[in-house]
């Protein structure tokens, strides 16, 4: 592939495997976030079609996984503790590894653990041929020798999995391998510049995309999705998604990443795959879409996102220093004048502008309710994705029993894996910093993605956007290429 001096991309570098893959991360956020069943499935076939091209076609570049072992270790270690959640366990073994689980199965199924039929249809079943006595005359045809027996076994007193909710387990482990398989396949892709330049060039352009589609839905104004498809009460959609977090959330991993590529591109003169004007149009358009979005960490993060790339790009340390003081010291002063003047109240408005989020009690409240869950379920968890099955059962009083992620992504992992998941978390996030860190030094490119990943890391504190399925591609994507090597500026 070539580039002319304005660094023009052509896709042209990309082989089949890459360009289907691709496809499924800049498609699905436009599938409204694919928070549908349909949206997310098809972008997780693409991915297995993907990586089967890659593996048939046995072309491009190799996967080289040795260097990022530690990172996949605990990762693949949480998928076999998925399927683990799965497998049917005898009532006696159950009651030890989750005794709480086994205490629901018992006051939920009667009969279970028992070996006797308590199912209410089996109670139905031996009641009716109760009332037929002569039925205990008549010869079953499968056995002339025995007669027609009127016990009904139960069907609730076999063997039950750690999930409380295994269907859900299943839907998230099929989703998780297309994940995975999205990290691996842009991870060995990055390792190539031109192959990257393409990934960034377009990822850019649907950046871009994006923040001027949600910019116009806002200036025109309109409650429903695509300005035609009415959402459920207490959401309020902003661009293709239904949430404006989960599409701020976008706009977190873009500025800083735009800009430090903007940066690079013009005072470094480093080959770019899109020009300067596009670069800094794609900057300045994501940040306005992702402010006017009302999300309240949103805004503070990519603010400090930007004070972090105008750090990153000083050579000078003492200018850095003079920098860092001069960001401080109006963070200091801004806050005091938001909190000692009516500004805090205007801004308080803007961001409660009907943004579908939780209040900052609520999500306390769910936080301290889900505390309670882990120790009911502290070895295995609940099972992964059982968590909008059992919380009702926790919820407190006045609070929303139809609550279906916890509003802190990492806690409901924890909820939902136990302390055996939380440990394989730690090791993965440690894991993923240390080889993103060690693989983005001295390019400030790479530098401006790892700034936006951060963002997305701290954002996800306190919401859920790693469980939108557009936004959890979207990242997996973008990791797998900050841990590739680059070369540096």
């Amino acid at each position: 592939m070539r580039h002319d001096s304005r660094g023009w991309f052509s896709v042209a570098s990309l082989d089949l495997p890459d360009r289907v893959l691709l496809s499924a991360v800049v498609l699905l956020p436009w599938a409204f976030g694919g928070i549908e069943i349909w949206a997310y499935r098809l972008a997780g076939l693409l991915a297995v079609v993907a990586a089967t091209l890659r593996v048939g076609l046995a072309t491009g570049p190799d996967w080289r996984l040795r260097r990022i072992r530690f990172l996949l270790v605990p990762a693949i270690l949480l998928l076999a503790l998925a399927l683990l959640q799965l497998m049917p366990l005898p009532p006696s073994l159950l009651g030890r590894l989750s005794p709480k689980a086994h205490a629901l199965y018992v006051t939920t199924f009667p009969g279970y653990a028992t070996g006797q039929a308590g199912d209410p249809i089996a109670g139905l079943e031996a009641q009716a041929l109760a009332q037929v006595p002569e039925v205990d005359g008549i010869p079953d045809p499968r056995a002339a020798d025995e007669p027609l027996s009127t016990a009904v076994g139960g069907r609730w007193d076999g063997w039950r999995p750690v999930s409380l909710a295994p269907a859900l387990t299943i839907e998230r482990i099929f989703w998780y391998v297309p994940l995975l398989i999205t990290f691996l396949m842009f991870h060995a892709g990055s390792r190539d510049a031109e192959r990257r330049r393409v990934f960034q060039a377009v990822l850019f352009l649907n950046f871009l995309s994006l923040a001027l589609f949600g910019l116009v839905f806002m200036a025109i104004g309109n409650d429903k999705l695509y300005w035609i498809r009415s959402t459920v009460q207490d959401t309020n959609p902003f661009g293709p998604y239904v949430n404006p977090t989960n599409f701020a959330a976008v706009m977190e991993l873009a500025v800083p990443w735009v800009l430090a590529a903007a940066w690079s591109a013009h005072r470094l003169k480093r080959r770019s795959a899109l020009p300067f004007p596009i670069l800094l149009a794609t900057g300045a358009c994501c940040l306005l879409a992702g402010m006017l979005s009302g999300s309240r960490a949103a805004v503070v993060l990519m603010i400090a996102a930007i004070a972090a790339v105008a750090l990153v790009v000083q050579q000078n340390r003492r200018t850095r220093l003079l920098l860092s003081a001069g960001f401080a010291g109006v963070a200091v002063s801004g806050s005091v004048l938001v909190a000692l003047t009516g500004l805090g109240g205007r801004f308080a408005r803007f961001f409660e502008l009907g943004t579908g989020g939780l209040a900052d009690v609520e999500r306390l409240a769910a936080w301290r309710a889900a505390w309670t869950m882990l120790r009911d379920f502290p070895l295995t968890g609940a099972g992964i994705g059982a968590f909008r099955e059992v919380f009702p059962i926790y919820a407190p009083a006045g609070g929303d029993a139809r609550m279906r992620h916890l509003h802190n992504d990492y806690f409901e992992v924890v909820v939902e894996t136990g302390w055996f998941g939380a440990l394989l978390l730690v090791g993965l996030t440690f894991a993923f910093v240390w080889l993103a860190v060690s693989s983005s030094k001295r390019n400030l490119t790479a530098n401006g993605l790892l700034i936006g990943l951060a963002c997305l890391f701290v954002h996800a504190a306190v919401d859920f956007n790693h469980q939108i399925p557009a936004n959890a591609l979207l990242f997996v994507a973008a990791a797998g290429m900050v841990v590739s090597r680059e070369q540096p500026e």
